[in-house]
């Protein structure tokens, strides 16, 4: 549990040292051992960039998000979109269930340690992280402004996050937009 603790807070300190500072290791966080839906342990690959985004396979929100989700990895072939489950909540068998009734088309992975969650300080399900291929922070938080809260849904979507920060990836100066997550909390399962 020590070295657990300690490979963590390295990270945390080494990874995501600042948030100030919007930078992330892409190196470090390849070391982040994933486990794939088959059971092997996986990483995520450098070279593109990434929109990792946090779900939860009993949250409503994610469910229900996973079209959308479809859609931008259609949109944006050149980016990698890849769903986290974070935590030991939800045995494979679990997870590939979601994956197949809802029909995911990006991979999934389970950050059974929380390694990359802690690393990348999520703390929702939903919630987007997106990196360039250098680790440059350039969007985090909501998918879009359809929830407003918890229980509270827009009827008609005014503000596509994910969508124009993807678009903009590339874009000389585009501000970095930081939104603030509305979902299921991750716990410490």
């Amino acid at each position: 549990m020590f070295r657990i603790f300690t490979y963590l807070l390295l990270i945390n300190l080494s990874i995501y040292g600042a948030k100030a500072q919007s930078k992330i290791s892409v190196q470090k966080l390849q070391k982040i051992p994933l486990k794939a839906l088959n059971g092997k342990t996986d990483h995520i690959m450098a070279g593109k960039a990434t929109a990792f985004i946090f779900l939860s396979p009993e949250c409503p929100l994610c469910q229900n998000y996973v079209a959308e989700l479809n859609a931008l990895k259609l949109k944006y072939p050149n980016v990698e979109i890849l769903g986290l489950i974070p935590g030991n909540a939800y045995k494979l068998k679990e997870i590939s269930a979601f994956k197949d009734e809802y029909k995911v088309g990006f991979p999934l992975l389970v950050d059974d340690l929380k390694l990359l969650t802690s690393a990348l300080n999520a703390t929702t399900t939903p919630e987007v992280i997106l990196i360039d291929k250098e680790g440059t922070l350039k969007y985090r938080g909501l998918i879009d402004n359809w929830a407003e809260s918890l229980g509270v849904k827009r009827k008609v979507v005014t503000s596509h996050y994910l969508n124009d920060a993807l678009a903009n990836l590339t874009t000389p100066n585009y501000p970095v937009k930081i939104t603030k997550p509305v979902g299921c909390l991750i716990n410490d399962k």
